[in-house]
């Protein structure tokens, strides 16, 4: 019977040991799925964000083309909102850069991918 309390308060002392890391282990990786989780998020923002920039050039383009084969006349600057075309254009290319850099500082420093 002594053996028993003896194997009882061993295994007491190694579990009290042994919980804290494994409550820190826990934090660790719960931190670790939140990052991932934003970096999911904020690649998926760039995906989206990208979408809207390819139909903007697209729309762009079709305005061109078709301003090109209209008037024969390769001068866009009377082209309808030509300069807020642009300016979306610029401001989406601007947002997605922001977000890779964002992605980049998180991966530097919780060094994931």
């Amino acid at each position: 019977m002594n053996t028993f309390y003896k194997t009882k308060s061993k295994l007491a002392q190694w579990w009290e040991g042994l919980s804290p890391k494994i409550d820190e282990a826990y934090q660790v990786t719960k931190e670790k799925a939140g990052d991932f989780g934003h970096i999911g998020k904020l690649k998926y923002e760039i995906f989206q964000t990208q979408r809207i920039l390819l139909k903007c050039y697209q729309e762009l383009g079709d305005k061109t083309a078709a301003r090109i084969s209209e008037k024969h006349d390769y001068s866009m600057q009377d082209l309808e909102n030509i300069d807020d075309m642009i300016s979306q254009i610029r401001d989406l290319k601007n947002k997605v850069m922001t977000l890779e850099s964002e992605i980049i500082h998180l991966q530097a420093e919780e060094k994931i991918k």
